[in-house]
């Protein structure tokens, strides 16, 4: 669902003709990566919204967006020089922006959880020598985790378990004055809920909404938020619409639970809800039953969102015994949650189990005809061109066989895929047909 068709359709044109660019020289592919990284953190593959976010964090902490840039770009950096460039470009080109957008969090947060003076030429040096190694240290977790499971998204995982060894490592090192980010509560707060309501600001409130957005990249303004917000609007309205009523419903769930105001009005209770909004209401939905209607969607974001309130207060005090904060812990293990049902419901549920039989069926149709039948006979006029291409070389036949699993020699017409899906004589069905 789009809410301003056509202004999707300019953002799309305008998508494409940069891709066009970054097929065609390498230095354009590096550049418009860089802010695809920024705004990948929040779903956003497009530069144009990456530009929004970092002109709004260097608005609001220009030192620690220094450390962000430097980690995405020694990150991005390697992946290039490990993978090759081509595989960036073409027609089944990889989203580098994937590779970089943990750094971008890494380099930030080193920034923004050590105690450092920035007057200091020996502290530039140190941190920004940590956000180089780190930087690069979250993107070989990237790649352990993708290798342990193919079919889960790594999310944030690589840029937590960085943090977690830089800040516990830090605490380690005597001539850093590191302070403890975090602490173990000693006691229990209470508060009476007429005098708890009477001490709300509601003005700072809808600032928090807004700070949840910011968040999200360890940046306290209510200004960066809002430019974030814009980035979203101009990428995908959907999406910015899911993030809202997400920070809303972190925010507000921190509300109800009586917790701390100054925590509340920083944005701390928005940026968790905010990301599960996002993938539990659009982006990583892949259920029949929510993608009917649009309604049962937004409950689900909106239920998972506001049980992220007490996993994040559960995560929180758990980092807390090891003196580092709560993080994007959360949103990992919610989305994460969301995705095991997911498959749990593909699995077990009749109507929403993904058929291995391909739906092209060979020989005479008896059922179906005008746009049906028109599709089916594009489909099988592509199938047929691609393996009569493939085929045309030795190398194509071999890949063929190995493919079927077949010692003998391929011929035009008898392909067979494994997996249950089988495609018979292409080229006399299609004649058939057409």
């Amino acid at each position: 669902m789009e809410f301003f068709p056509s202004l999707h359709e300019q953002v799309n044109e305008f998508n494409e003709y940069i891709v066009e660019k970054e097929n065609r020289e390498l230095s354009i592919l590096f550049i418009s990566h860089i802010f695809r990284s920024f705004g990948q953190v929040v779903f956003l593959d497009c530069p144009v919204a990456g530009v929004f976010v970092c002109v709004g964090i260097l608005i609001a902490q220009p030192k620690d967006f220094v450390f962000g840039l430097v980690a995405t770009v020694v990150a991005l950096f390697m992946t290039v020089r490990i993978l090759g460039a081509h595989v960036f470009q073409g027609i089944l080109r990889r989203n580098l922006g994937l590779f970089g957008f943990n750094a971008v969090l890494v380099g930030l947060g080193m920034s923004v959880f050590l105690n450092w003076n920035e007057n200091k030429a020996a502290d530039w040096f140190f941190l920004l020598l940590a956000a180089i190694f780190f930087g690069v240290f979250s993107s070989f977790l990237k790649m352990m985790l993708e290798s342990l499971s193919s079919e889960l998204p790594v999310l944030t995982f690589p840029f937590n378990l960085t943090m977690t060894v830089w800040l516990t490592f830090s605490y380690s090192i005597a001539w850093i004055p590191s302070d403890f980010v975090s602490t173990p509560n000693d006691a229990k707060k209470t508060a009476e809920l007429e005098a708890y309501i009477d001490d709300v600001d509601f003005n700072k409130v809808g600032e928090a909404i807004l700070k949840g957005f910011s968040q999200v990249y360890l940046v306290d303004s209510a200004v960066c938020g809002l430019l974030i917000l814009i980035g979203m609007m101009y990428h995908d309205s959907e999406v910015a619409l899911l993030a809202l009523l997400g920070s809303t419903i972190g925010t507000l769930g921190g509300m109800l639970m009586g917790a701390d105001l100054e925590s509340i009005y920083k944005g701390l209770f928005g940026f968790n809800s905010l990301l599960v909004a996002i993938v539990c209401g659009k982006i990583l939905v892949n259920l029949r039953y929510l993608r009917k209607k649009i309604h049962k969607r937004y409950f689900c974001a909106l239920l998972f969102s506001l049980l992220t309130v007490p996993m994040q207060i559960c995560v929180t005090d758990i980092c807390a015994l090891l003196r580092i904060p709560g993080m994007t812990y959360p949103f990992c293990f919610m989305a994460t949650l969301f995705l095991l049902i997911e498959r749990w419901v593909h699995e077990h549920v009749k109507s929403e189990q993904i058929k291995r039989r391909s739906s092209i069926m060979m020989g005479p149709r008896t059922k179906g005809a005008g746009k049906d039948k028109l599709q089916h006979q594009r489909t099988l006029s592509a199938i047929t061109a691609a393996l009569t291409s493939l085929a045309d070389d030795e190398e194509g036949r071999n890949a063929l066989a190995h493919i079927t699993g077949s010692d003998s020699e391929l011929s035009d017409g008898d392909v067979i895929l494994s997996s249950h899906i089988r495609m018979e004589a292409f080229k006399t069905a299609t004649e058939q047909q057409v």
